[in-house]
């Protein structure tokens, strides 16, 4: 369909109640089974419960095996189905009254919306088409029961199961450590989370083809972002770092200044970054005052320690550093004949960082 000037390809999936014969659809721009997990779960919370049965066709996503003699649900679907407290049902191979009615409900959609229409952008679709599935077809008399889907509904609302409190994890989900600065990793790029989550474990997931939904370890959203355009970028919503110092000093002097209050004796590392960063040295330095917001202390004074031994001084030097030293809360520092200000990291590690910070 047109969307932005552009023919896009978007996947709408439905969910249809059968006795008051109310709608749900949910648009994405892909079909994996994350999407539609996504999608049922969506129409369960638009109708604020779960049906005890399930009719679906035999796509992959809910089926393994559709032939009658080895007939086999897909494990994934079954542990959803589970949560949500559903009998899930299979319409019979080649049997078209079942068949029709899982496909009827699009060409509807088709003919009457999608047909002869464009939109600016998948955002401006998916709001166009839920007021539609709202104003237009919840209040239409339906040819077979004669009535409004949104007043029978009133009758099966009662009979639909309670949602859990609890949103369901499967395995589209994918875990992920948040990094003391905040950010987790997917796709090839950084997306930022609250900063009360640094250094713990949150799930992802992406929704719609378009954004990332983060979640805590209660199941509750945390952060939601766009989904990179390409890879290597990092997406910041400034609103996670709330809480965190946010003034940090301009001029060299008060720059120093802060710094030698955190690390009194580090003035040697101020000097090198002086003169090796001579053009920006500034800059380095306030982003290593970012970094101490989030990172342990010891941590730093570590990564001070090997930027030395290396004789590279830069922000992004030390990033790489605290990045692969892998540190967390109440961590217990390894025994490290070395002394205490060394930090474990594998020396090839060292040496990327090293190539990638000049």
């Amino acid at each position: 369909m047109p969307l932005g000037g552009s023919v896009t390809r978007v996947v709408i999936f439905c969910l249809t109640l059968a006795f008051s014969r109310r709608k749900f659809y949910w648009p994405s721009l892909d079909e994996t089974q994350a999407s539609v997990f996504e999608a049922l779960e969506a129409a369960l919370h638009y109708f604020a419960g779960s049906p005890k049965q399930l009719l679906v066709d035999n796509a992959h996503v809910f089926v393994s095996d559709a032939s009658p003699e080895r007939f086999t649900w897909n494990k994934h679907f079954l542990e959803l189905c589970g949560h949500y407290g559903i009998e899930p049902r299979a319409c019979q191979p080649g049997r078209p009254r079942t068949k029709g009615k899982v496909e009827r409900p699009f060409f509807y959609l088709e003919q009457h919306f999608i047909k002869g229409n464009a939109w600016e952008h998948f955002g401006a679709f998916a709001r166009a088409l839920a007021a539609f599935t709202s104003d237009e077809l919840d209040t239409l008399i339906h040819s077979t029961t004669g009535e409004r889907p949104i007043d029978r509904f009133q009758t099966e609302r009662a009979l639909l199961t309670p949602l859990p409190a609890v949103p369901f994890i499967g395995t589209h989900e994918e875990m992920r450590k948040v990094s003391w600065d905040c950010l987790i990793s997917f796709g090839g790029s950084r997306y930022s989370v609250p900063w009360p989550y640094a250094a713990k474990h949150v799930w992802l997931r992406t929704s719609q083809g378009l954004k990332l939904i983060v979640r805590n370890q209660s199941g509750e959203q945390i952060a939601c972002h766009d989904l990179a355009a390409k890879k290597g970028s990092t997406n910041i919503d400034p609103t996670h770092y709330d809480g965190l110092r946010k003034a940090v000093p301009k001029t060299r002097v008060l720059l120093e200044e802060a710094f030698l209050g955190l690390f009194p004796e580090q003035a040697p590392f101020i000097e090198g970054l002086l003169i090796q960063q001579k053009n920006n040295a500034l800059d380095h330095l306030r982003a290593i005052l970012g970094l101490a917001e989030v990172y342990p202390r010891e941590a730093l004074a570590a990564a001070f320690v090997a930027a030395k031994e290396y004789n590279t001084y830069s922000h992004r030097f030390i990033r790489g550093l605290l990045e692969a030293g892998e540190w967390a809360p109440g961590d217990a520092r390894p025994a490290d004949p070395a002394g205490p200000n060394s930090l474990t990291v594998d020396l090839q590690v060292y040496q990327q960082i090293l190539e990638a910070g000049r």
